[in-house]
C-alpha cells in the first residue's frame, strides 16, 4: 500500500518557491521500503539537484556506553535528480527504517554545460516517519531474537580464534575465515533489513577486528619463518613485527566509526580475550535497543495530540517483556504513558510524554 507522509521541514530554503518537496510515497517491499521522492522545482530543465537520504538509527557510542538516535551520514551516497518540466523525481530502496531525513541541495559548479542558474537555494532538510506503526514494527517482531543468536555464534568464533592463536599453526585459519565471512554476511543482511543496527553493528565491528587480527597473525608467522638476516637493521626487525609496513596505532583516536567505536589502536591488542571483553555490554545494549525503539514509537503517538490505536505497540511490548522475564514490569513507564492516549486530557498527555522522555534518557545510558 502506498502512503503519503507528512514532512517536517527542518531548514527552509532561501527562496521557498524554488524547491518544494512533495510528501514521499512509501511501499513495503519485504523487510525494506520502496520510496518515491518528488519535488516541484522552479529551475531550468536539466538542472542537477543532489539528494541525500540519511537513515535515523540508534547508534551505540562504545566509548561512552550509550545509545542515541542519530542521522547516519557516513557512507550514504549522494544521489542526483534532474529537473524535467519543473519536476524532480527519485526512487530508492532502503532498509526498514523508522525515520528518514531527506536533504535536497544544489551545487552550481556541478551543472551540465548549457545550464545557467541565476539563483539557488539553501539545503532543504525534511524528516519523515515511514509507513504505518504496524508496518514499522513487523521487522522488529520478526528479528527480535536474531541479535542473541548472532552473539552466541560470535562467541564460538572467538573461541576458535583463541585456539588458532595458541596453537601456533595456520591449519585452521581458512575454515575459520570462511565461517567468519559467513557470519559478517549475516550481520550485513540484518543491518540492512532489521531494526537492531546498534547491537548487531557491535557484533560486526568485533568480528571485523577478529578478521584483521588473524590476518595479521598469519602474516607475522610467515615473516617469522623467513631466514633472518644477521645484523638486520632495527627497521627490518620492526617490519617483521608489522608486516603491513605501517606503524601500528598506539591508542590514539581518529574519530568514531559508524557504530561509535574509536578504531585507531594497536591491532596486536585485539586478541580473542580482549574482543570478548568488548562484548560485555551486549546484553544491556540489546535491552536498551528494544526499549528505546518502543519508546520512540510511543512518543510519536503521544505527540500526535490525538487518540491513536496503540494495539501493535502493546503487542510488541508484550514480546519484549517475554524476553526480559527476570525484570519486574520493565515497560511499566511505557504502558502508563500509552494509557493516557484515550484520556483526551492535554495536561495528562504532556506529563506522560515528559515522564517517558526521562525514562528514555535513563535507558539510553548503559553504564552502571
Amino acid at each position: 500500500m502506498i502512503r503519503a507522509l507528512l514532512p517536517i521541514l527542518l531548514f527552509a530554503p532561501q527562496d521557498p518557491e524554488i524547491l518544494r518537496p512533495d510528501p514521499p510515497k512509501v511501499e513495503r517491499s519485504g523487510p525494506q521500503w520502496k520510496i518515491g521522492l518528488s519535488a516541484a522545482a522552479d529551475l531550468p530543465d536539466e538542472t542537477v539537484v543532489q539528494v541525500r537520504l540519511l537513515p535515523v538509527l540508534l547508534r551505540f557510542y562504545e566509548d561512552q556506553a550509550s545509545l542515541r538516535w542519530s542521522e547516519m551520514e557516513s557512507g550514504q551516497p549522494v544521489r542526483r535528480s534532474v529537473v524535467q518540466q519543473k519536476k524532480l523525481a527519485l526512487r530508492a530502496q532502503l532498509p526498514g527504517l523508522r525515520r528518514l531525513v531527506v536533504v535536497w541541495s544544489l551545487d552550481p559548479k556541478a551543472q551540465p554545460q548549457g545550464v545557467t542558474l541565476d539563483r539557488g537555494f539553501a539545503p532543504v532538510r525534511s524528516s519523515y516517519l515511514l509507513g504505518s506503526l504496524s508496518d514499522r514494527l513487523k521487522p522488529f517482531r520478526s528479528s527480535l531474537d536474531e541479535p542473541p543468536r548472532l552473539y552466541s555464534r560470535l562467541l564460538e568464533l572467538l573461541k576458535q580464534m583463541d585456539e588458532i592463536d595458541r596453537s601456533g599453526s595456520d591449519r585452521g585459519i581458512p575454515a575459520w575465515s570462511s565461517s567468519l565471512a559467513s557470519f559478517r554476511h549475516r550481520c550485513d543482511e540484518e543491518i540492512s533489513s532489521g531494526p537492531f543496527t546498534a547491537s548487531i553493528g557491535l557484533l560486526d565491528s568485533v568480528a571485523g577486528d577478529a578478521a584483521t587480527y588473524v590476518s595479521w597473525l598469519k602474516s607475522r608467522r610467515v615473516a617469522e619463518k623467513k631466514p633472518s638476516n644477521s645484523g638486520g637493521s632495527d627497521s627490518e626487525n620492526a617490519q617483521n613485527d608489522n608486516p603491513t609496513g605501517d606503524q601500528p596505532p598506539t591508542g590514539g583516536t581518529s574519530g568514531p566509526t559508524a557504530h561509535g567505536r574509536k578504531d585507531n589502536r594497536d591491532i596486536r591488542s585485539d586478541t580473542a580475550a580482549n574482543l570478548r571483553k568488548r562484548l560485555d555490554p551486549f546484553a544491556k545494549l540489546r535491552r536498551a535497543e528494544m526499549l528505546l525503539t518502543l519508546a520512540a514509537e510511543a512518543l510519536e503517538l503521544l505527540e500526535a495530540g490525538k487518540a491513536a490505536p496503540a494495539g501493535p505497540l502493546l503487542d510488541a511490548a508484550s514480546l519484549v517483556e517475554g524476553r526480559l522475564k527476570d525484570e519486574k514490569e520493565p515497560l511499566k513507564p511505557l504502558r502508563d504513558a500509552l494509557a493516557t492516549l484515550a484520556s483526551g486530557d492535554p495536561a495528562m498527555r504532556k506529563s506522560a510524554t515528559d515522564s517517558l522522555k526521562l525514562w528514555e534518557a535513563t535507558t539510553a545510558k548503559l553504564a552502571p
